[in-house]
C-alpha cells in the first residue's frame, strides 16, 4: 500500500546515464542497499542467498553491463553475476543467488546468479560497465568502476570499515530512513532480519510502505501538489519527472 503517498510522473524522459566509473562513489545512483548470505541454511527465512540494489535517483537506470560480484573474507578471487535491465527510480533490484532447502521463496528476483556467499563474513562489490571478475585482490573497494563496495563481519577489504558479521538469519541493510552513503559501511549498515523487496516502479506500486525500514521511494519529497498544479492551465513543472509527492487519495462510489 502507498499509504497516503503518491507519485506523480509527468513525463519519462528515457534513462539516466549511469554514474562515471570510480572507486565508491557516494553519488552513484544505484547502491548496494542489502546483503543477505545465510539463504537455505539451517534456520533461514529465506531459501537463497541474494543481493539488492536500490536506484535512489528520479530517473531509471540502465544496468546492462553491470555486475555484482563476490569474494569470501579473506580472498582474492572474485566471482560475478551478470546484471541486465533496467533498475526504476527509486525502486529496488533484486538478485538471487545460491542457496539451499531451508526457508521461504524470495520475491520474483530481476536476476539470477549462483554465487555462494558466506553467511558470516564476505565482499560483495557493485560494478559498473563490467561483468569480469575483479582481479584487484585486498584493494578492490578503491578499484575503479567500483561504484559500491560492502565488506561484512572479518572482510580484509571494505568501504571504510566493515559491517559487523551476519548469520543466517540477518543481513546487513543500508539505512535508508534516510538513506546514508558515505562510503563507510560500518556506519552505512546496520544488521538485521532479511528485508528482500519485489522489484517496484517508479510511480511506488507494489511496495510496502508501512516496512521497517522505510523504503526510500514512500518518504515523500519536497514536491507538494500546489506545486505541481500551479496558477494556470499548465502545470510549471510540465516536462519534468516528479516523484515521492505526497498527498491524500480518495475515491467516490456512485451507486
Amino acid at each position: 500500500a502507498l499509504g497516503g503517498l503518491s507519485a506523480l510522473v509527468l513525463t519519462v524522459g528515457g534513462l539516466a546515464a549511469a554514474s562515471p566509473a570510480m572507486a565508491v562513489d557516494p553519488a552513484s545512483s544505484v547502491v548496494i542497499s542489502e546483503v543477505y548470505g545465510g539463504g537455505g541454511n539451517s534456520g533461514a527465512p529465506f531459501n537463497k542467498d541474494f543481493i539488492e540494489l536500490l536506484n535512489r535517483s528520479a530517473a531509471d537506470v540502465d544496468l546492462s553491463g553491470w555486475s555484482v560480484q563476490y569474494a569470501s573474507a579473506s580472498g582474492t578471487s572474485y566471482q560475478a553475476t551478470a546484471l541486465s535491465g533496467t533498475i526504476a527510480a527509486g525502486a529496488f533490484y533484486l538478485i538471487a543467488e545460491s542457496g539451499g532447502a531451508t526457508g521461504a521463496a524470495l520475491p520474483a528476483p530481476d536476476a539470477t546468479g549462483t554465487l555462494a556467499l558466506s553467511a558470516s563474513s564476505g565482499k560483495v562489490a557493485l560494478v559498473s560497465g563490467s561483468t569480469t571478475a575483479l582481479s584487484c585482490g585486498t584493494a578492490c573497494s578503491s578499484t575503479a568502476g567500483v561504484v559500491d563496495f560492502v565488506g561484512y563481519g572479518s572482510a580484509n577489504d571494505a568501504a571504510g570499515t566493515a559491517t559487523p558479521g551476519l548469520s543466517n538469519t540477518t543481513s546487513a541493510q543500508r539505512t535508508t530512513s534516510p538513506l546514508t552513503d558515505t562510503g563507510n559501511n560500518s556506519s552505512d549498515f546496520v544488521v538485521a532480519s532479511p528485508t528482500p523487496k519485489a522489484p517496484t516502479t517508479a510511480t511506488g506500486g507494489g511496495t510496502d510502505c508501512g516496512a521497517t525500514p522505510t523504503p526510500p521511494e514512500c518518504v515523500p519529497g519536497t514536491t507538494t501538489i500546489q506545486d505541481v498544479q500551479g496558477d494556470g492551465f499548465v502545470s510549471p513543472l510540465a516536462g519534468q519527472t516528479v516523484t515521492r509527492v505526497a498527498g491524500v487519495v480518495t475515491a467516490v462510489r456512485l451507486s
